[in-house]
């Protein structure tokens, strides 16, 4: 079985939908920003992968932002952001390999 986030695909969304939402190329991203990328990431894995988990609500980044703002600056780097999102999508199920690269070609 392979896992969405273990895709190159999946990290090339993650690397693209930050350097996106970085409006001002600081590295950092606010929890509003947070938001939009995760948005934004979900359209990226639906375009390939119809019916992956649904981005998290607002009330939900607000509830997690703390948790991976591990520095407590109140913005998340890069790496801080990677994790949320890797932490959101790996509840995603797993699908068989061959299937997931079918998928992710866009076959």
């Amino acid at each position: 079985m392979f896992n969405i986030v273990d895709s190159d695909f999946f990290n090339k969304a993650v690397e693209l939908s930050f350097k996106k939402i970085d409006k001002d190329k600081s590295g950092k991203i606010n929890p509003d920003e947070l938001s939009a990328g995760l948005v934004y990431m979900y359209y990226q894995l639906s375009k390939r992968l119809p019916g992956i988990a649904d981005p998290p609500t607002v009330s939900q980044v607000e509830e997690s932002f703390k948790k991976f703002d591990r520095d407590a600056s109140g913005d998340l780097d890069y790496n801080e952001y990677k994790g949320f999102v890797v932490q959101w999508y790996a509840v995603t199920p797993a699908v068989p390999c061959d299937l997931n690269m079918a998928i992710l070609r866009g076959r």
